[in-house]
């Protein structure tokens, strides 16, 4: 079982992505942004960040950028996700991601 931090400033995204973590036997921490998530991750250290791209106040690079200059949680893993961009705008996307 790996505990998972989910930052996301939409409740209900975070509670899906709870839901799909918890069936699947993980154990799901939630953070509604990038300020409140590194507090929860200096003081936990969760095993990986499933983080929206785009938040606010702190959005997703600098998250990362902060979690990455300190030594000691910088190598965990983060996964980044979006539930606003159109579908029309993400196919291409994803054919040139298939194609590389």
């Amino acid at each position: 079982m790996a505990e998972v931090l989910i930052i996301d400033d939409e409740a209900l995204n975070r509670m899906l992505v709870s839901a799909l973590l918890t069936n699947a036997g993980h154990k799901p921490v939630e953070a509604t942004d990038g300020i409140e998530a590194l507090a929860i991750f200096r003081a936990d250290r969760p095993d990986l960040v499933i983080c929206d791209i785009a938040m606010p106040p702190m959005d997703s690079d600098e998250f990362v950028r902060l979690l990455r200059a300190e030594p000691e949680i910088a190598p965990t893993e983060v996964i980044g996700i979006t539930w606003r961009r159109v579908v029309a705008e993400a196919r291409p996307v994803a054919r040139e991601e298939i194609r590389t």
